[in-house]
C-alpha cells in the first residue's frame, strides 16, 4: 500500500526553519511523526538513506529540492507469528 502526502504552503523563514528541526529530530531518532499538509505521518527510516540535493537560482527566485529515501524491513509485529511446533505425541 502507498501513502503519499504532498503540499505546498507559503510559510515564514522561523516556520520552515522549525518544520526542517522537526524533520531532523525523527531522521536522527530513526522515526517518528512528521507533520506533513496538516496531518501527522508516521515515518520509520532506516540505518543508510539516499539523498537527492538540487538548487536552482534564477535572477531573484531561489529554490531548493531536497529528497530522501530508503528502504525498511518489515517490523517484527507486523510480521505473522510462525505457527507453534505440533507437540510430538505420547506413548
Amino acid at each position: 500500500m502507498t501513502t503519499k502526502h504532498k503540499t505546498k504552503q507559503t510559510m515564514t523563514r522561523a516556520e520552515a526553519a522549525d518544520w526542517l528541526s522537526s524533520l531532523a529530530r525523527v531522521l536522527a531518532a530513526g522515526g517518528g511523526e512528521v507533520e506533513i499538509a496538516g496531518q501527522q505521518a508516521g515515518l520509520r527510516v532506516a540505518d543508510q538513506i539516499s539523498a537527492k540535493i538540487e538548487t536552482e537560482t534564477d535572477a531573484d527566485e531561489h529554490e531548493i529540492e531536497i529528497e530522501f529515501s530508503w528502504t525498511v524491513t518489515p517490523s517484527p509485529e507486523s510480521e505473522p507469528s510462525p505457527e507453534p511446533e505440533p507437540e510430538p505425541p505420547t506413548p
